[in-house]
């Protein structure tokens, strides 16, 4: 039986689907403090989503 061709791309969907998330909400949280005063709890929110999101993408590997 023939094995089906593996995915080379890290993570599953849901994993890089949370990445592009992530990015979006970087792009949001920049556009902000430059626009506004930066809230350090946004950087933080911001940092904790990366972190999970880092964490979801290495369990895949």
């Amino acid at each position: 039986m023939a094995s089906t061709p593996r995915d080379p791309r890290p993570g599953t969907p849901h994993s890089r689907g949370l990445a592009r998330v992530t990015l979006a909400c970087l792009v949001v949280v920049s556009v902000y403090s430059a626009v506004f005063e930066a809230d350090p709890w946004l950087w933080f929110a911001w940092t904790a989503l990366a972190l999970i999101t880092g964490a979801m993408l290495a369990m895949r590997l």
